[in-house]
């Protein structure tokens, strides 16, 4: 199946969504379009185009899912809707706080909607009514017990979807990127969570700048089974003048549970190792799985 990731759209509605129908008219139909990132802006300009959307007069041209809200000023825009996500606009649904979600032809999306905030991240909401511009540690442990809990026929999942960037995502890269403040930026515990789920794909936003690593393993070379790579992919913002900063990727994917197991651990001649094992010292979710 085909689909397309957008990055930050910072309210630039029909920028992404123009384009987007520009690519449907070349390319032909494509499964569906994730969000990642900021979805909302804070303009009038915004707003009025976010209200055409609303009332259908200007339609989203094919079923798209954003996350919650990264920040408090953006959790307005989210009010309507309890930590289970639901339609915003047709053909426009917000996925929620944090889950699994699965289309009918199989693909397994994970999702973790919210910043990481140091004084936040222990809190317990999961009674809150409304969605929070911030991940907890109930909302990471539960997808990670998804993972242990089917531990023995657990393969992974399709796709990964986080507001935050795991830290340390550079790791043995040939050359990290520099605006990248690889030692500092980005959550250990959404480091911790990809280890755990494997994704096939992560994809994130947030930091203006297009940057597709090169895949690593899950595995630990010569150390247990061998598995599937990770492919890691920020997108930047919606409406940034260089057409090299991509804000739109498509990909074409095939569901995990499609796929026989010599297919699917297939190893590209570029790879590195798991970025992220020095982060997880003891924990049980370690790239030695």
């Amino acid at each position: 199946m085909k689909l397309l990731v957008a990055g930050d759209v910072d309210g630039n509605f029909r920028q992404l969504f123009s384009r987007a129908e520009s690519i449907l008219k070349k390319s032909g139909p494509f499964e569906m379009l994730l969000c990642v990132g900021s979805f909302f802006g804070d303009s009038e300009c915004s707003r009025e185009q976010w209200q055409s959307y609303v009332e259908g007069k200007e339609k989203v041209p094919l079923p798209t899912y954003i996350l919650g809200p990264g920040s408090p000023g953006e959790a307005v825009s989210y009010q309507s809707l309890g930590r289970d996500g639901g339609e915003l606009c047709p053909n426009l649904t917000c996925l929620g706080q944090r889950g699994v979600f699965k289309t009918s032809g199989g693909l397994q999306v994970v999702y973790l909607s919210g910043r990481h905030h140091e004084d936040r991240f222990s809190q317990d909401l999961s009674s809150q009514k409304t969605m929070s511009p911030y991940m907890t540690s109930s909302d990471v442990e539960s997808l990670k017990e998804m993972a242990a809990k089917s531990k023995e026929e657990f393969r992974g999942v399709d796709i990964l979807l986080t507001t935050e960037w795991p830290r340390g995502v550079a790791t043995h890269t040939a050359t990290p990127p520099d605006w990248l403040d690889a030692d500092n930026a980005g959550s250990v515990e959404v480091a911790q969570l990809a280890v755990a789920v494997r994704p096939r794909y992560h994809i994130v936003a947030g930091l203006k700048h297009f940057y597709e690593r090169t895949p690593y393993r899950n595995h630990q070379v010569l150390r247990g089974q061998q598995l599937h790579v990770t492919r890691f992919i920020a997108l930047a913002n919606v409406g940034n003048p260089d057409k090299k900063n991509r804000y739109l990727y498509a990909f074409n994917i095939t569901p995990l549970t499609e796929m026989d197991t010599q297919e699917l651990v297939q190893q590209p001649p570029a790879i590195t190792n798991c970025p992220y094992h020095h982060l997880l010292g003891t924990k049980v979710y370690n790239c030695a799985t």
